[in-house]
């Protein structure tokens, strides 16, 4: 069975991220967003003390476009259906990634229940269907085994840092499509991955002359050339045209990158 919801991790290192609303919802987000950026911009026309006092900025006012100029990423999280909508709306034509709350059907991507150890390293819980609360109930039972079992924590210390961010989220892939360029010893990894979760998949081995071929139609964009010039290129092209990149052992030119997956059916 194939799913459009693609398991990622978004890098949000100089992503400049807006949330929509004041109240319950928006306080979710930003406690998680804060534990990954400070980078979070709040607007609302009726903010909670909470909000006000976490050290985000925040501007008590109704929103407007003008308010997605510097957005890499929104969160619409107000408790008015048309107001959420006309965020969508707005985004969509901008190419910004959005978050719809109570509307998993238009939004662009939808969080991940987390759980994040002491040494930064984050697991994602994903449901793929609509049994979110499993999927918290999971996470805790992942929390709790690190909180019980500190040889377990310290297995997972990290030798290497990176300065990048990245946030796991699911993307929706609905009535979108992939693009895999490349034929190399990874390229049928990635696409036997990917089309677990992706139906639309177009993979193009020859990477010759690809950077003049229309690449509008594709959402996201798998580079596993190993080509050092072709690499810059379709990262130049990508970000002109909004199209979430990864590319094959080169993170600093990603937008995103694949995390170790285990699917439970």
């Amino acid at each position: 069975m194939k799913y459009n919801l693609l398991p990622i991790s978004l890098n949000i290192t100089d992503a400049n991220i807006l949330i929509v609303g004041g109240g319950n919802v928006a306080i979710r987000k930003l406690k998680v967003l804060q534990q990954f950026t400070n980078k979070v911009t709040i607007v609302g026309a009726k903010i909670d003390d909470s909000i006000k006092y976490s050290g985000c900025k925040f501007f008590e006012k109704t929103y407007d476009i003008n308010d997605l100029a510097k957005a890499n990423i929104v969160f619409a999280c107000t408790n008015n259906l048309s107001v959420n909508k006309e965020i969508k709306t707005d985004c969509f034509k901008r190419k910004i990634l959005v978050n719809v709350a109570g509307n998993s059907g238009i939004s662009d991507f939808y969080s991940s229940a987390l759980f994040i150890t002491d040494n930064k390293i984050s697991f994602a819980v994903n449901s793929i269907q609509k049994t979110f609360r499993k999927a918290i109930g999971m996470r805790n039972r992942i929390q709790r085994m690190f909180e019980n079992n500190t040889s377990f924590v310290n297995q997972t210390e990290t030798s290497k840092k990176s300065s990048q961010v990245f946030l796991p989220i699911l993307i929706n892939m609905n009535k979108k499509k992939a693009l895999i360029i490349g034929n190399n010893y990874g390229t049928d990894k990635k696409m036997k991955i990917v089309s677990k979760y992706v139906k639309n998949i177009v993979h193009i081995k020859d990477n010759r002359n690809i950077v003049e071929k229309n690449l509008n139609e594709y959402f996201l964009i798998y580079d596993c050339t190993n080509n050092a010039e072709f690499n810059e290129a379709i990262r130049r092209i990508c970000t002109e045209r909004r199209i979430l990149l990864n590319v094959h052992d080169q993170a600093r030119l990603c937008d995103f990158v694949s995390p170790a997956i285990y699917m439970k059916s």
